[in-house]
């Protein structure tokens, strides 16, 4: 990490070893590790490379301390990738006019917002584990399933126009917007958006 040979580094001051140390929430840390025999543990930004993270464990030893240090930045790219997808869906439901379905690789319905059921006109729990492509209109079956099909073949998204079936029997023209939801080893399903069209 620091780009040096160990035979340099043994009998260096810390300080001088770490560029950025001083500066660090670490050093202070450290400081009330050989002063009081406090451990520390957490994440902070790296001393050493730019926007990069470190996992940080100091502990006491019976003479001065020890420092543990990980590189935690891919982790931490990972929750910062969670939060976006979040306040994506955030932002979604605040604006009220795009309706979405979290479906499985069978199709069914695991979880679907508010607009998606109410233009449906049924609760979101009534089309849990119903296949998406029940909810559309006879003739635009086909389509959805081939579209789903191509987005788990090539991982690439799809956008289809389709027809919902409302629960009283009429047909609502949309755009359904389809993108596979991967997970380490396999498909996780997919995200339906659905935004109604205007003719």
């Amino acid at each position: 990490m620091l780009d040096a040979p160990a035979a340099k580094l043994v009998g260096a001051h810390l300080a001088a070893t770490v560029p950025g140390l001083k500066d660090s929430l670490v050093f202070h840390h450290l400081i009330r590790m050989i002063d009081h025999r406090e451990r520390f543990s957490g994440e902070v930004p790296d001393m050493l490379r730019p926007r990069q993270w470190l996992r940080v464990d100091l502990v006491p030893a019976p003479i001065g301390g020890a420092i543990v240090l990980r590189d935690v930045s891919e982790a931490m790219a990972e929750f910062a990738t969670g939060d976006a997808r979040q306040a994506m869906l955030s932002a979604l439901e605040a604006d009220g006019g795009i309706g979405h379905a979290r479906i499985s690789v069978r199709e069914t319905v695991e979880a679907a917002n508010d607009m998606l059921a109410g233009l449906l006109g049924v609760e979101a729990a009534a089309i849990r584990r119903v296949r998406f492509s029940a909810l559309l209109a006879v003739g635009q079956r086909s389509a959805f399933v081939e579209a789903l099909e191509s987005v788990f073949r090539s991982g690439e998204p799809a956008r289809v126009a389709s027809q919902l079936v409302t629960r009283e029997g009429s047909a609502v023209d949309v755009t359904l917007s389809i993108a596979e939801v991967r997970g380490p080893y396999a498909s996780d399903g997919a995200v339906v958006l659905v935004t109604r069209r205007t003719n």
